[in-house]
This record gives structure tokens, sequence and C-alpha cells, in this order.
């Protein structure tokens, strides 16, 4: 997808916490090895925060946030996964209904760029075709450098990714920008299902969507979800 994609349309990322209202979500999951920085990205785009050390992700964590496109609220809702071996078998089942996966490796560790290739796998066989994803170098700060951009972007190439970028949560370099662009992405795939959606109000259906993409209407969606049972 190129950037003549996104022409004319306005993307910003909302800052005000007491805003809850919104008009879909989207599922975005980080995967990579342990101590990539994966919590640390959760983190700074939700509560622009960075500690040098953080304890280990057990299971899943998650957190979101909104952005405005097109007079549409966007909800992203961020789930950092668990790196570690023992966890693998809990958190797949986490792979479902994502609409983006971010794939994070550590320039500055050799090893968590080369296990990119099994995380890749597993995203594959365990989420939808038309999942998209972007291959997240994290602590760009770092030196010496371990993966080049050049590797990484070889890599991206190869399997055919949807995008590539270098981040520091430390010092917070691209973390905005990578999520913008995810929620831009987003918007530009699903336009036509967040365009059609209408209230339920008006007396007619709600638009369809794939997988577990909410077209979520609010305290609405929540109230329909408890008069009718489901818990989906």
């Amino acid at each position: 997808m190129s950037s003549s994609d996104y022409e004319g349309i306005d993307c910003e990322m909302i800052h005000d916490k007491t805003l809850t209202q919104h008009d879909c979500v989207f599922k975005i999951s980080i995967i990579g090895d342990t101590s990539v920085g994966k919590s640390c990205l959760l983190k700074r785009i939700t509560d622009n925060e960075f500690k040098e050390t953080y304890e280990l992700t057990i299971g899943v964590e998650f957190g979101s946030i909104l952005f405005k496109m097109q007079e549409k609220i966007l909800k992203l809702q961020i789930w950092d996964t668990a790196g570690q071996e023992n966890f693998k078998s809990i958190t797949k089942i986490f792979y479902r209904g994502t609409h983006c996966v971010f794939l994070a490796y550590d320039t500055s560790r050799e090893s968590t760029f080369e296990n990119a290739e099994k995380w890749l796998k597993e995203v594959r066989q365990n989420s939808g075709s038309d999942v998209i994803v972007f291959l997240v170098g994290t602590k760009a700060d770092v030196s010496p450098r371990a993966v080049t951009e050049e590797q990484a972007l070889e890599f991206k190439e190869k399997h055919n990714l949807h995008y590539f970028i270098e981040t520091s949560a430390k010092t917070n370099l691209n973390i905005e920008s990578l999520f913008t662009v995810a929620a831009q992405k987003l918007f530009v795939k699903y336009k036509a299902k967040i365009e059609n959606m209408v209230d339920e109000s008006e007396g007619k259906p709600q638009s369809a969507g794939p997988s577990k993409f909410l077209l979520d209407r609010g305290d609405k969606t929540e109230e329909k979800k408890k008069k009718s049972g489901c818990g989906c």
C-alpha cells in the first residue's frame, strides 16, 4: 500500500483519556522474543512512560488508544503477548480476531531477528490470511547495532510484509508514527465497512465485519451483548 492511499485522510491520535466513545475496534497483537521491548512499546503509546526495567509479561497484557479519521473514532486494542516458550500454548488463542500484528525484534540482538521467521510462521498458522503484519525494530537508540536496516528491509520484502519501521520506546522514536500508520492502513482496508456503519436507532442493520472487527457502537453494543447474552 503506497503513501498515496492516505492522501486526504486526516489521522490524529486522541490523547484525551476521558473520551470513551468510538465507532469501531481493531485488534493489534505485538509478538516477538522475550525482552525485545513489547511492553515498552505498549506503555509508551498508552501512557507516554518508559521504564528501564520491566517484569516479564505473564500471558497477555493489553491497552488501547484512539484515533480520529474522517470523523470516525477508531479504537486500537493492543495486545502484548509473552515471548516465553512456556506461554506459547496460552497466547496462541489471542491471535484470533487480530487485524494487525507487530513482529518486534531488538536491533541490538541478532538472535531476536533470526527468530522473526519463526514468529511469522506462527502468525500465518494462527491468524487470518488477510492480517496486516508490520516488522518493528526496537531499541534503535542502543549501540552497537546487530541488525541493519538493510537486513530488515530485505526480510520485509522477502515475506511480503506491509510495513517496516525502527523505534525506540526510551527516546520515543517513531512510536506514535508506528501506531498512526497502523490506524491508516486499517482504515483504508476496512474503509467501506466503516463508512457504511449506521446507528441502530435508525432501524437499519449494522454492517457485518470480518473476524473480530467490532463495528462497535460504544455503549449501545455493550447493552446489546448483555441483552442477547452474546460474549463474542
